[in-house]
């Protein structure tokens, strides 16, 4: 039995990494025929660029700011900064499977909030949270929930005032099922905070106030990298090249790890990237050796930073404000803003392995976009597509590849993790999320019981 097991889950790996490329999506800015940015997907493997969605201003939207994410049901999902019949900006739709964009919502009413900022970000419960940076009762931003079920929306939060003011990062969904963000401005200082909300309970904390002598001011986006432990970074400090830091939810202790200067790079635009081999990964849009920015390595033990490449504009293009990500096989890719051979920006490669940097493409503008902004490049999971409805006997797990957690679909009350030699490892209970960062790389399976006694079996993919 075991050695059918074995069987079954190699031919699996093998089908699933031989037949997949990685692709990549993104957005652009700008460019495409009405210079409204457009929706895009690289190939690794053959170095093929393909226009998804060209944003047309009142009609789809227009000028993406952030990234997309791959909802449960396989399909993409990401906002617009503005355009749409009020210009305040659309949540959107596109099938990889039909290539058919829906716009879903539109933020016309600004008491609901307007301008989106960043990616949405998926909980377990199926449904999307994200943050606008203006709107709401005091035009100071809102925090809002989506249902992609129903289209329906949802304004959960006004920031104004000590409780922050215009979000300036996506959400992080952490380990706990609470949501973790912070502010640009606002807070008793006015330099910004670290929020807390609680999906269950809608209760608004605020966790810590900046202060720029001693923290930086302007944080980005969190990420989690230990359960109830975040990173981030400030863009602004008190030599004005700002910060990174770390945050424990779990003692409420704030600490600022690393100030930026001149000369290895300042005025980082977005959070960290946490490899597969425990370093953090960032760019800075300003300075370094070609005043161009740099992409860095910081390690969170012995709060050491690398500057692994100094943008050079033609070469490498420059001023990146999005974070890198890490592809399946190992590499970290990225955007630059401007630079490269039309001064449009480009897509790169970095190989931590070997420390070798690649310009993969070089932006246009009009045929294909230009100047990728905020949001990190998603790698597509092949295998979700096409699944339809979200039902329990066809929900995929998410994140899957995952380096760490994986957040169960809701309803789930146990759940049991074999291993490749068909031997039980794990088992819990009326839990939301299973952080498997400790397992070794490798293909396992997952059974899952509702709480409607149903179960499913599913294969999952430790990175």
């Amino acid at each position: 039995m075991n050695r059918i097991f074995i069987l079954l889950l190699s031919v699996i790996a093998v089908n699933t990494f031989k037949s997949q490329d990685i692709k990549l999506l993104g957005t652009t800015l700008f460019g495409g025929a009405n210079d409204h940015g457009v929706l895009y997907e690289y190939n690794v493997n053959n170095g093929t660029y393909t226009k998804k969605v060209e944003f047309n201003g009142l009609g789809n939207g227009q000028n993406p700011s952030g990234g997309v994410v791959q909802g449960p049901n396989g399909k993409i999902y990401g906002m617009t900064q503005t355009g749409g019949a009020s210009n305040n900006g659309v949540i959107y739709q596109y099938d990889l499977v039909t290539n058919n964009y829906s716009k879903l919502y539109e933020f016309s009413n600004s008491m609901n909030g307007k301008i989106p900022y960043g990616s949405l970000t998926i909980a377990p419960n199926g449904k999307f949270y994200g943050v606008t940076q203006y709107g709401g009762t005091a035009n100071k931003g809102t925090l809002f929930e989506f249902n992609p079920a129903t289209n329906s929306y949802a304004k959960l939060r006004d920031f104004e005032g000590s409780f922050g003011v215009s979000p300036s990062g996506s959400l992080c969904l952490g380990s706990n099922g609470k949501l973790y963000g912070t502010t640009s401005s606002g807070g008793t200082r006015d330099e910004g905070i670290i929020y807390e909300y609680d999906i269950a309970t809608t209760i608004f904390t605020v966790k810590h106030v900046m202060q720029s002598f001693y923290d930086g001011n302007y944080p980005t986006t969190l990420i989690e990298t230990s359960p109830g432990v975040f990173r981030g970074t400030n863009r602004y400090s008190v030599n004005s090249q700002g910060t990174i830091f770390h945050y424990n939810a779990n003692t409420n202790i704030f600490q600022k790890n690393y100030t930026f200067e001149y000369s290895i790079g300042s005025t980082p635009q977005e959070g960290l990237l946490k490899g597969n081999n425990g370093k953090l990964y960032g760019t800075t849009m300003y300075r370094g050796g070609f005043y161009n920015g740099v992409l860095f390595e910081f390690d969170p033990v012995s709060n050491q930073l690398s500057t692994l490449v100094n943008f050079q504009e033609l070469p490498t293009g420059k001023t990146p404000f999005a974070s890198p990500m890490q592809a399946s096989n190992g590499k970290l890719y990225g955007t630059t803003f401007a630079g490269g051979a039309n001064y449009n920006g480009t897509i790169y490669e970095y190989d931590i392995s070997t420390g070798q940097y690649t310009k993969k493409y070089d932006f246009v503008g009009t045929s294909d976009g230009r100047n990728p902004y905020h949001g990190q490049l998603l790698q597509v999971n092949y295998s979700q597509l096409g699944t339809g409805s979200v039902r329990k006997e066809n929900t995929p797990l998410y994140p899957n590849p995952t380096k760490g957690l994986l957040y169960l679909p809701e309803g789930a009350q146990n759940a049991a993790i074999i291993s490749p030699e068909g031997r039980l490892i794990l088992a819990v209970k009326d839990v939301k999320t299973i952080d498997i960062s400790a397992f070794p790389k490798g293909i396992y399976l997952i059974e899952i019981t509702f709480d409607t006694k149903e179960k499913i079996t599913r294969k999952i993919i430790k990175e």
